[in-house]
């Protein structure tokens, strides 16, 4: 069995240009842009072997698989960062944090800005999805809806027929901010939750919940981590210039809601 990682070289915001990303009819398009990003000559595919019942040889071939392509030399320090978060997987990253942070020309805007601790990160980062304490499959869409992110949430309603669909909207203070104002709005911790029918949101339980008791419901919420936004998105990296930040929610998928709210 193989499974991908996903290694990013130094970049810088100039590399990245967005056109092919779009919101149709409430959906987050990316297959064009993706497609474009495959042949960026700085972001490269990794393959791991792995055996179905081999725990131990699996973690020595991840080690030597990463320490390869990332460079490593003895000596040096690799650190690990969380990039996103699921209740059924996580996609974390990896780094030389003793990597020379003083030549500009290896700076890493990618890793810097999806990694969720606030790390400034040069050189080299590689992406790697975990499941039940096991290295799995990550697609180039999964990595890239890290950044892409920043520009446009995806998020999740339950529709009138009781059926989960995505939304998508742009992930920018402002725009938010308008589309809560035309709805009654609840939070429960991270979640803010909005329904145009104020007795259905209030059925809305911390937990628990059954699908045949709600309908016209839709979920946000906010990174539980905010480093990305406060100090990655800053003044030495990106910033609005009308100072209103992005990237303020997170995606989320059904089995996102499923898991936390059903």
């Amino acid at each position: 069995m193989k499974v991908n990682m996903w290694l990013f070289e130094p970049n810088d915001p100039s590399d990245w240009i967005f056109d092919g990303v779009y919101v149709d009819r409430g959906r987050r398009i990316l297959d064009d842009w993706i497609d474009n990003c495959s042949s960026l000559n700085f972001i490269k595919k990794v393959t791991i072997p792995l055996k179905d019942d081999g725990r131990e040889d699996n973690t020595i071939s991840f080690i030597n698989t990463v320490n390869k392509a990332l460079d490593y030399k003895e000596g040096q320090n690799i650190n690990t960062v969380n990039v996103y978060r699921h209740p059924n997987y996580s996609i974390q990253a990896m780094y030389i944090d003793s990597f020379n942070c003083t030549n500009s020309d290896d700076f890493n805007y990618f890793g810097t800005i999806v990694n969720i601790e606030s790390m400034q990160i040069f050189g080299k980062c590689i992406l790697f999805k975990v499941e039940n304490s096991n290295i799995n499959n990550l697609t180039l869409e999964e990595a890239l809806s890290t950044l892409i992110n920043f520009y446009y949430v995806k998020s999740i309603k339950l529709n009138t027929n009781r059926m989960f669909e995505q939304i998508a909207i742009n992930n920018y203070e402002p725009e938010i901010n308008a589309m809560f104002d035309s709805y009654y709005k609840s939070v429960i911790g991270d979640w803010i939750i909005l329904s145009d029918d104020k007795d259905m949101l209030e059925k809305v339980k911390e937990k628990d919940n059954k699908i045949e008791d709600l309908n016209n419901i839709i979920w946000f919420k906010y990174k539980t981590y905010m480093g990305d936004v406060t100090a990655s998105i800053s003044e030495q990296v990106e910033h609005n210039k009308e100072s209103d930040f992005r990237g303020l929610y997170m995606d989320i998928d059904e089995s996102y809601i499923r898991k936390v709210f059903f």
